[in-house]
């Protein structure tokens, strides 16, 4: 659990301290960002070149919203941890916090063999809800899932049906959509699957590849 101390850096800017706690627990999601604009208006946030301490770090804390993420860089390169922007759930979506991502022998087949740098590798997920978008039911900020790796169009009859895999538009999280080697990603939440308390972060991302041995 944080302690003020935690803080320290943030509040001795002159940030009050509920802000701070906002900023730093919530990551600007649940805020949104119409409340960081609140925000930033209520204390007077200028552009970068005549902004206090204290406005600089508001501004990157709401403004900035970049996450890090390992990227693909040709064939035969490794893996580059970078910052990239924060995504953003569409119609259907749900935004996804990464507590805990396999690394599946495809992707590291994929890594070698991709001539295709910026992808988001990453299929064996477990993460947290976040942020919902519209038109999502059953789905609370704070609810843990795991992933089915494949997003349909969602209206055909075999997204209907739930076999989502012989949907002919069907995109893969990890490769055509980026997946879980991020902080965060996004993912239909008819492709979520909630996970109970009593299976940790690390068992729910093995739910994909158990269910691909199943």
């Amino acid at each position: 659990m944080r302690t003020q101390s935690d803080y320290a850096g943030i509040t001795s800017t002159g940030i009050p301290l509920t802000i701070a706690l906002l900023l730093m627990t919530s990551r600007a999601h649940a805020l949104n960002r119409h409340t960081c604009a609140l925000l930033a208006e209520a204390i007077d946030l200028r552009p970068p070149s005549k902004c206090s301490e204290e406005q600089t770090a508001l501004s990157l804390a709401c403004y900035k919203l970049a996450m890090r993420a390992a990227i693909t860089q040709g064939t035969g390169k490794l893996l580059q941890t970078v910052e990239i922007p924060d995504p953003e759930p569409l119609d259907g979506e749900l935004l996804i916090k990464i507590t805990a991502c396999g690394i599946c022998g495809s992707d590291l087949h994929l890594s070698d063999a991709l001539d295709f740098p910026g992808i988001v590798l990453g299929h064996e997920f477990a993460g947290e809800v976040v942020e919902t978008g519209p038109n999502v039911d059953g789905w609370n900020v704070g609810d843990r899932l795991a992933a089915f790796p494949l997003m349909g169009c969602g209206t055909c009859k075999y997204c209907i049906a739930g076999a989502v895999s012989k949907c002919a538009t069907a995109h893969q999280l990890g490769l055509q959509r980026p997946g879980g080697f991020a902080q965060y990603t996004t993912l239909a939440a008819t492709s979520a699957f909630r996970i109970p308390d009593s299976l940790d972060d690390h068992s729910g991302a093995l739910v994909e590849p158990l269910a691909v041995a199943h």
